[in-house]
């Protein structure tokens, strides 16, 4: 049984349908509609599914169809049974668990149940199914939001934690003021911060930090100073900043400065004839005085060694201009160079295949013919191989056929596909073969055995 959610667009898949005679052949060519599909809901009398759309085949599982459901054939919650009975095949029904939304959610998405809440409102949650003290859920709920919650049994048992570990005396009076073992165990966080990890001989009114530190000045008095005279001496300098840091002045950036960096850091550029990238150069024909030997600019335009570089005749644009001029000197010219590469590499080549009308010859250049594209020579002789629909007889245009030497269809000789008339021409030596069809909407039984002679 499967799960569906309960007022969901859904498309489940049915089947298999196989052959009412013998019991094991696929149907895949079944026309299903939804007059066809019947829907009995937790029970109720089978009708017509409300979705209008007709079941379709899956090609990639022969005898199996996808059925589409729309939130009507979905709204009942409970067993939903799906039946086909199509003439030629026998009958198919599928049975389906409609859940409510939130439940199907919480089992299968994000959601999570939501049982908790029913169970407070029933009363199933009551102080003698928790423990001897425990909560009076409806005494709780309405006491949220005044002061009666304080008297609550949460309240209770949160207090009791508190007095059991001594964390009431943080806020509240300790029992002994003068005595904290009573309140501190040894090693516990506090005491090992106040006292090293024991308490017992701690005093209030001399060990409290509070006390400690009225002492601080007392402590500094005796080595003949106070706690303000260190400060000062730290802080306040006098002598080099002045009293209250009346000696530190700020120093405003300006116009001076400015003009100072941009100075220094041209004259960097120009110690290394970087201002020379987009200004005048300093000597035009000449690049010795520019450029430094070995430098990037230098090994890219002269080898290393720019002493002898001339801009009207060694620059790019010079020696691009001139590439004609240089053809020139070996009696021909960049177009007829080109041309001659051309011819000479399709002469022999193509000649043949230019012949047999696989390549034809256009305006600007040599083409493949389609027949050359879809269906490359293999062998000597012309198959002419023609599919048509079992049912109709008509020509199945545009269907992929392609030829194997094995049943497997592991070895691909040719392929090609068929024109209007249902016609393909596949070019094979003699032979037997097995020839494959695909096309979206048809189911063919694959392979065909054919032989070439």
């Amino acid at each position: 049984m499967l799960f569906l959610r309960e007022d969901t667009v859904v498309t489940v898949m049915i089947g298999p349908f196989l052959d009412s005679t013998d019991g094991v052949t696929a149907e895949i060519a079944l026309t299903i509609d939804q007059g066809d599909v019947h829907l009995s809901k937790n029970g109720g009398a089978f009708e017509n599914k409300n979705e209008a759309t007709a079941c379709t085949h899956d090609a990639e599982h022969n005898g199996w169809y996808t059925c589409p459901l729309d939130a009507t054939d979905t709204n009942t919650a409970g067993v939903l049974i799906l039946a086909v009975n199509e003439a030629g095949a026998l009958p198919v029904w599928v049975e389906f668990m409609i859940m409510p939304q939130q439940v199907w959610d919480s089992l299968f998405s994000t959601d999570k149940l939501q049982v908790h809440a029913a169970e407070i409102t029933d009363g199933l949650i009551t102080a003698a199914a928790i423990a001897d003290a425990a909560i009076d859920i409806a005494t709780f709920a309405a006491d949220v939001g005044t002061t009666a919650v304080a008297a609550n049994a949460i309240a209770k048992a949160v207090g009791l934690s508190l007095v059991a570990y001594n964390l009431d005396h943080l806020c509240f009076q300790a029992t002994a003021t003068a005595d904290m073992t009573t309140e501190l165990a040894d090693n516990t966080i506090l005491s090992r911060i106040i006292a090293s990890g024991h308490t017992s001989n701690f005093v209030p009114s001399t060990d409290a930090l509070h006390a400690l530190m009225t002492d601080v000045d007392a402590i500094l008095e005796d080595t003949g100073t106070t706690l303000d005279g260190i400060v000062d001496s730290i802080l306040l300098d006098t002598a080099v900043i002045g009293a209250l840091g009346a000696g530190l002045t700020a120093i405003p950036w300006n116009a001076t400065w400015d003009a100072e960096i941009q100075s220094e850091v041209n004259d960097a550029l120009v110690a290394l004839n970087l201002d020379h990238l987009c200004a005048v150069a300093t000597a035009a024909a000449d690049m010795t005085t520019e450029l430094v030997d070995n430098s990037i600019l230098s090994r890219a335009l002269g080898a290393g060694d720019t002493s002898t570089f001339v801009p009207s005749t060694d620059s790019l644009h010079a020696a691009g201009v001139d590439l004609d001029a240089v053809l020139l000197d070996t009696g021909t010219t960049l177009d007829d160079l080109l041309d001659a590469i051309t011819a000479a590499k399709i002469a022999d080549a193509v000649w043949d295949e230019v012949l047999t009308g696989h390549i034809v010859a256009g305006t600007t250049g040599y083409a493949l013919t389609q027949a050359a594209v879809e269906a490359p020579a293999v062998g000597a002789i012309a198959f002419t191989y023609t599919l048509t629909d079992s049912a109709t007889g008509l020509p199945i245009a545009d269907c992929l056929v392609w030829a194997c030497t094995d049943s497997a269809g592991a070895n691909k000789v040719t392929s090609a596909y068929t024109d209007d008339s249902g016609q393909v021409v596949l070019y094979l030596d003699a032979g037997t073969y097995y020839l494959f069809r695909k096309k979206s909407g048809y189911s063919f039984t694959n392979p065909d055995t054919e032989t070439v002679a």
